[in-house]
């Protein structure tokens, strides 16, 4: 125990060097991230799972901004208080970018499209508020800067609630809308926006006579804005009107009726190319399943074109028309067609025909409530309310022109980086936090495992000072075939390498153990279980215990049903079934394992025949003995929870959710020593906090958890608390605040240090092995990063020689002239000299005889059995395509050198000059003489016969042409050479092709 104790001691005096923030997870409505100040007198929230894709596009119509993509907004879950959000999406890639989450502050919910208006901003209205005064807003989005404005909140001050169509941009220059309530009258209104002065009025209420409820949107036709009321008039089934942006008169036009023009219109209208609007009604009819419409506005009449009925065209239509570039009239039907999940419908002005161009299918997307759009490209977009993958709606196009033809773009899922924290995550070695979630995800609650970057620049919202957000990273998605419902911790075994388990899916839907390489994003599936076997439902921590092995608990299986210890070895994916639980004294494991110093592994059953009493489980690995440490219904305290905690003065301890002296939650410890124990705290409610949860984790002498209730804020939503281990003082630190959407912190705390550790995922060279002589380029990972540090610095054969070499970039270039162990570290921040990583690199000797042979027109590598290639020495060294062969015959005079490959090492020979390609060397018929050579430059070249015409060049050794000249019946010229003193190569030959060649040395 004294040995325990110290080493704990020196461990966290070196933490203590730190200060470090506490990271958590809570859920209850929302699932979120949060952090505290370093101090631990402060928290914000860093990231809302329940906020981070779209879900749910809800009635708005697509709009092409003038970058060419796509924007559009989506309706949330309202119920939830998630507020929708902005998207974007390139229509010729399909990538998708989600832009901003409405935060229900202000507002949440937007119903209708967006528009770009004519100061390049983009605007639109939210449907709701998080508050009675706050009941929809106006705002912009600056899609060049990526940022949210929020202009108006409407509500009690405007009295204007529930926006739910677009804005429209008169030629007044001014925004208008409606709104479906609110008004003089409550029957909703007509407002306009002013973007010069940034403010919003109602121009009209509705009175229910004159119609109400209006919720889609507005038109202009000359000096009007034409619309409809889904409600009121003299039917109570809504009516047509115009405005006059002018003078700000109001026209009821036409009362809509259940047969004629059909009833309860959900959208706008469309003015045609021949003048003429037409429109939709949901209802109504001789099916009552909705009407198409025209009216005619020189004339004001109203002609219905047909009726809508499930079977034939599709139902009950809330969007617009859309006129498309062939003149063709196209909008949704939300249900009918084939299997009743909506249709689009064609209009032909031509013949007045309607009829059925597609039937939607689940898998497309179902209930396409909004409208169509047409963009550059030609094609029509829209989006379908529900279905898709998620059934959260999907985006699609239509290819007009090829037979309208059915793209889906995108599946819309509101839980796309899952939901539901059943575990906390884990800091690994990269200094990144790992978790995992046990629901949602793009394969619809198979669960997802995701990463944050603690010591990333967190950034903040227009709508809510309060929201530090954290990018979170969705790396994998679990699904049935795989696993699914991932509850435990994370492991990492090493380096990059993690392993977890699933509750469920996999081959017999019981559960598996996968691995995750978070450096090369690769999954793999490890183990299936099968309760015939080892048990099933694997859930909680596992560990990675001193012997290399990795242990577990399932809730489920053995031979009792009771659940299980299970034992499972990386090195071959073994796995076998070590102890059961016997029901009696103690069943169902849920919360995992710890190993404590002795080696023992410790769990806790949480019940046992039914009871919520439980017990402490100890398992010794090397007796493979199961041993009830302690029985809970000994002291009538239940719900032990979590997984126990060995702390510094060598004790460990755990949590119990009820019972105490208060009944709410207790501290206990327990003796490892005599399996004596005690409770040292009990949690009195709403002062301290109760039902404490989860895994305690030390810091400096100091117990931190939380608790899922209690505390003296508002609904008593939780607490983070400390306990002193030497003094045994508890100390409420923070209540979790409503307010601040953080409610029910429901797993152990993780503790960040403030320093941002370099790491070093992998270091390698690109061979697997160093030929003598040629230099190293060792390089690291990729995933590498220096952090906080100032430079990498390796060490050669032992972490305590001199440094070798020293870098800020991930790669180094050296030689090595012996087989040797590279060490790595950093220098600077908060590194402390650790060893990062280590690399053993085998330097190779292989002799290779790089000499060449031949002189004029072919060469010849000397090395035989090797591989060859020839290059050109000319200005820049290149190979040559195709000369691969020992030797070579150059196409041209000049330089050249051959690399030659033998056991995997290269070497290249010295470059080689040729000259007189093409020329036949034959000796001259008389004799040369050069002289004086060794020359200062100037020569004298001598031929004994007097040849008509004579030819000289002179290269150098590098095969460049210095110079050359042309001689008439000279027997005797004088020559200089240009240049360095050195080696060079004298051409000769004449006119009958008689060629020779020599050597000039110039000193």
């Amino acid at each position: 125990m004294k040995r325990l104790v110290l080493i704990a001691s020196i461990f966290f005096t070196l933490q203590s060097l730190q200060s470090q923030e506490l990271w958590g997870t809570a859920g209850n409505v929302e699932w979120t991230l949060f952090k505290t100040n370093k101090n631990k007198t402060s928290y914000d929230k860093t990231y809302d799972l329940i906020r981070n894709k779209s879900s749910y596009p809800r009635k708005g119509k697509l709009l092409e901004s003038s970058n060419g993509k796509l924007y559009g907004l989506t309706l949330g879950y309202e119920s939830y208080q998630s507020g929708g959000s902005i998207y974007e999406v390139d229509p010729a890639t399909g990538v998708y970018r989600l832009l901003q989450d409405f935060n229900g502050r202000s507002g949440y919910s937007p119903i209708g499209g967006l528009i770009e208006a004519s100061d390049g901003l983009l605007y639109g209205l939210t449907s709701s508020g998080m508050f009675s005064n706050s009941l929809g807003s106006v705002f912009s989005y600056d899609i060049q800067k990526d940022t949210l404005i929020e202009l108006v909140v409407l509500g009690d001050s405007t009295n204007i609630n529930g926006p739910r169509g677009d804005f429209f941009e008169a030629s007044n220059g001014k925004l208008y809308a409606t709104s479906s309530e609110g008004g003089a009258n409550s029957n909703g209104t007509i407002f306009e926006y002013d973007m010069l002065s940034k403010t919003v009025s109602i121009v009209h209420n509705f009175n229910g006579t004159d119609g109400g409820n209006p919720s889609g949107n507005l038109i202009q036709v000359g000096n009007f804005l034409y619309g409809l009321t889904t409600y009121g008039g003299a039917n109570q089934k809504g009516v047509l009107f115009e405005f006059n942006v002018i003078n700000s008169s109001f026209n009821k036009l036409v009362d809509l009726d259940s047969i004629t023009s059909g009833s309860y219109p959900g959208g706008g209208l469309l003015q045609s190319a021949n003048g003429k609007l037409y429109g939709l009604a949901e209802s109504g009819g001789v099916y009552n399943q909705g009407v198409v419409f025209e009216y005619d506005i020189s004339n004001s009449s109203v002609r219905k074109i047909v009726d809508l009925n499930d079977t034939t065209l599709g139902s009950n239509p809330t969007g617009d028309w859309l006129q498309a570039s062939n003149g063709q009239l196209y909008a949704f039907c939300s249900r009918g067609g084939l299997t009743n999940d909506g249709t689009v419908i064609q209009y032909n002005l031509l013949t007045d025909s309607v009829f059925k161009v597609f039937d939607f299918k689940e898998s497309q997307g179902e209930n396409p409530v909004g409208s169509l759009m047409q963009a550059s490209d030609g094609n029509l977009y829209g989006t379908a309310l529900y279905g898709g993958r998620s059934d959260r709606g999907t985006l699609f196009s239509f290819d007009i022109g090829n037979g309208n033809k059915y793209d889906k773009i995108l599946d819309f899922n509101w839980y796309s980086n899952g939901f539901g924290f059943w575990a906390s995550p884990i800091q690994a070695m990269d200094g990144k936090l790992y978790g995992i979630t046990n629901s949602g995800g793009e394969f619809y609650n198979g669960g997802t495992l995701y990463r944050v970057n603690p010591y990333q620049k967190p950034y903040s919202t227009q709508l809510d000072s309060t929201l530090v957000g954290y990018d979170l990273e969705k790396l994998f998605d679990f699904d049935s075939t795989i696993g699914n419902r991932p509850q435990g911790r994370l492991c990492e075994v090493k380096k990059g390498l993690l392993i977890g388990t699933t509750s469920e899916g996999g081959q017999y839907n019981q559960g598996v153990i996968y691995s995750y390489d978070y450096v090369k994003k690769s999954h793999t599936k490890l183990y299936d279980f099968d309760s015939s076997v080892v048990g099933a439902m694997p859930s909680g921590n596992i560990v990675l215990a001193d012997n290399g092995k990795i242990y577990g608990t399932t809730e489920t299986g053995g031979a009792n049903g009771y659940g299980t210890i299970y034992e499972f070895d990386l090195k071959d994916n073994s796995i076998k079934q070590i102890a059961e639980l016997p029901g009696s004294y103690a069943a169902y494991f849920y919360h995992g394992l710890m190993q404590a110093s002795s080696g023992s592994l410790y769990a806790i059953a949480t019940s046992s025949f039914g009871n919520s009493y439980g017990a402490a489980i100890k398992f010794d690995v090397t007796q493979s003995n199961l041993q009830i440490v302690y029985d809970f219904s000994n002291t009538g305290l239940t719900e032990p929870t979590g997984v126990l905690t060995e702390a510094s003065d060598g004790y460990l301890y755990g949590l119990t959710g009820r019972a105490g002296r208060f009944g709410q939650g207790s501290i206990y410890r327990l003796d490892a020593q005599t399996d004596s124990f005690t409770v040292v705290h009990d949690f009195t409610g709403s002062l301290g906090g109760r039902e404490p949860d989860d895994q305690l984790i030390e810091i400096n002498g100091k117990l931190f958890g939380v608790t899922l209730r209690g505390g003296g804020v508002n609904s008593q939503p939780g607490t983070l608390f400390e306990y002193e281990i030497n003094t045994g003082t508890f100390t409420k630190l923070l209540d979790m605040r409503n307010g601040n959407e953080v409610t029910r912190p429901n797993n152990a705390l993780v503790a960040i240090d403030s320093c941002q550790k370099p790491f070093v995922s992998n270091l390698f060279i690109d061979n697997s092995f160093v030929c003598l002589g040629d230099s190293v380029d060792l390089k690291l990972g990729a995933s590498s990063a220096i952090n906080e540090a100032g430079t990498w610095i390796l060490y050669k054969d032992s972490i305590n020689s001199p440094p070798f070499v020293s870098s800020t970039a991930n790669s180094f270039k050296f030689w090595l002239d012996s087989t040797a162990t590279i060490y790595i570290t950093a220098s600077g921040g908060c590194t402390q000299g650790d060893v990062l990583d280590s690399i053993f690199l085998s330097v190779k000797s292989v002799p290779i005889d790089t000499g060449v042979t031949g002189r004029l027109r072919t060469l010849r590598a000397r090395e035989d059995s090797a591989t060859y290639q020839w290059y050109s020495c000319d200005s820049v060294l290149h190979p040559i395509d195709g000369a691969i062969s020992q030797s070579f015959s150059p196409e041209k005079d000049g330089s050249y050198a051959v690399l030659l490959t033998k056991n995997g090492c290269s070497l290249l020979s010295s470059c080689k000059i040729v000259i007189g390609v093409g020329m036949e060397e034959v000796q001259l018929a008389s004799e040369i003489k050069v002289f004086p050579n060794p020359t200062k430059g100037s020569f004298l070249l001598k031929v004994s016969d007097n040849s008509k015409m004579l030819y000289t060049s002179i290269h150098n050794l590098q095969g460049q042409l210095i110079s050359e000249q042309q001689f008439a019946n000279s027997s005797e010229v004088e020559l200089e050479i240009p240049g360095e003193p050195g080696i060079y190569f004298l051409g000769i030959w004449n006119e009958l092709g008689e060629f020779t060649s020599l050597k000039v040395l110039k000193q």
